[in-house]
């Protein structure tokens, strides 16, 4: 019964890993949704200037580039899709 919990907990760290790693890769794959706000995340371009608040889909390969130090950006991963979006909370980013 304690190895269970301890397998248990490093499956979990494992999970969270890889799923920071596909957030942060870009790697959501999946086709992303038509501009819109929260419910309808809208399509990260090239050099897209990020909204406060808005919600984008990531797209293989794009990368945020934070232009002020105080920056927040909040990465969500489907793990049913494996699509991934940003939300911009604080500061300034550009999408790449």
């Amino acid at each position: 019964m304690k190895r269970i919990i301890p397998k248990t907990a490093t499956a979990f760290l494992l999970s969270a890993l890889m799923m920071a790693l596909t957030a942060c890769g870009g790697g959501g794959g999946g086709t992303p949704s038509a501009g819109g706000e929260h419910n309808n995340p809208s399509e990260a371009t090239t050099n897209t200037e990020m909204k406060l608040g808005k919600v984008y889909t990531l797209k293989e390969g794009n990368t945020i580039t934070k232009k002020s130090d105080d920056t927040v950006v909040v990465l969500t991963t489907d793990v049913a899709t494996g699509d991934t979006t940003a939300r911009l909370t604080k500061g300034s980013a550009v999408i790449e």
